[in-house]
């Protein structure tokens, strides 16, 4: 569950399997992805959009997506060494995160130096991250 004070307008969440397999049942949908976009938010329902579609769920049903290598490249991220730390660069910022630790560094690519950002485990997390420094939305490539 993610607390709806995380949650920002466009984020990206999952939604746990059991509410998603009944409202695909209900929608009579195929082959769609735990993945949504959040479109309002309050303490009691999430409203959320796939496929044109946008549904009300409880908000307690929401999930946070894992940040994984498979998202980092869908955002535009790509492999990058440094000081032999396997990470991912964003290719619009000097941003770097190690998949590993979860942590998310600024790096300044003259001269090598990173500093500590934040922890970022989930999608959202970095969506809101990526918001907060450039005051533009991550957006899938």
């Amino acid at each position: 569950m993610i607390e709806s004070k995380e949650l920002r307008i466009g984020n990206l969440v999952g939604m746990k399997t059991t509410e998603l397999k009944e409202w695909i049942k209900n929608m009579e949908l195929e082959n769609i992805d735990n993945c949504f976009s959040v479109s309002s938010i309050d303490n009691v329902y999430t409203n959320c959009i796939s496929n044109g579609l946008e549904f009300e769920v409880f908000s307690s049903d929401v999930e946070p997506i894992p940040l994984n290598e498979e998202w980092l490249v869908k955002f535009g991220f790509t492999e990058f060494y440094h000081k032999g730390l396997k990470g991912y660069i964003s290719d619009k910022m000097e941003l770097l995160y190690n998949l590993d630790s979860h942590q998310m560094y600024s790096y300044n690519e003259v001269n090598g130096s990173i500093w500590n950002l934040a922890r970022c485990k989930h999608v959202h997390q970095l969506q809101n991250l990526y918001f907060a420094l450039t005051g533009e939305e991550l957006k899938i490539k």
